[in-house]
């Protein structure tokens, strides 16, 4: 908005249409009709132009799943030989996704989700340092939404959007419908609970 400049016209009964937007402005618009895997590192990489690190923990616990900076300048990450956090060079454009995570589905999501910060959240973070001079270069990612009192509304919202639009940037809505009904069309369901559950689990994987 004017304050902020954090988008108010994407909410939840849009983030299909938000998603969409994405993936057509980085030259992806095939995604949309023909069901593929979305390559997100490669679009991160090779059409938004941001560098990937996947080498870095980003905390102790490995409650940051992803940090994304806006500036050049330090970060802190966690460091298991010292067990201290020490500082990393960043330059603009950054994202470093942990490297506690070991599932493909949630690298990807998280750097789906680093990916949604950049494209409608730069201004923000802009606008803040230009108020701020000493407002964070950077803007990391937890495990669960921001629930503690240093957390802004303002941080809430942008989480809440990265986390609604990043799934759908990987599985977009009509081509996920069309591989779903593909899908279903090659087998027979059966009326047997224990079966339909293992059916419907097998099915869930093949569209992953």
């Amino acid at each position: 908005d004017k304050v902020t400049l954090i988008p108010n016209n994407v909410n939840r009964d849009n983030y299909d249409e938000v998603a969409a937007d994405f993936l057509i402005h980085y030259g992806c618009a095939q995604y949309l009709s023909m069901p593929m895997p979305v390559p997100i590192f490669d679009i991160a990489r090779k059409r938004m132009h941001l560098t990937v690190y996947t080498n870095q923990q980003l905390s102790k616990s490995c409650d940051v799943l992803g940090t994304i900076s806006f500036f050049d300048g330090d970060v802190e990450v966690y460091d298991p030989g010292t067990k201290s956090n020490i500082s990393f060079a960043v330059k603009k454009g950054t994202v470093l996704i942990d490297c506690c995570i070991d599932h493909e589905g949630r690298k990807n999501n998280t750097m789906a989700h680093e990916c949604v910060h950049w494209h409608i959240h730069r201004h923000y973070f802009g606008n803040l340092r230009r108020k701020t001079k000493d407002s964070d270069i950077a803007f990391r990612c937890p495990v669960r939404i921001f629930d503690d009192d240093n957390s802004t509304r303002d941080e809430e919202r942008m989480e809440k959007q990265a986390r609604g639009i990043a799934p759908r940037i990987l599985m977009p809505k009509e081509s996920t419908k069309k591989k779903l009904t593909e899908i279903f069309a090659s087998r027979v369901i059966p009326k047997d609970e224990p079966e339909r559950i293992v059916m419907l689990t097998e099915i869930v994987d093949e569209l992953a």
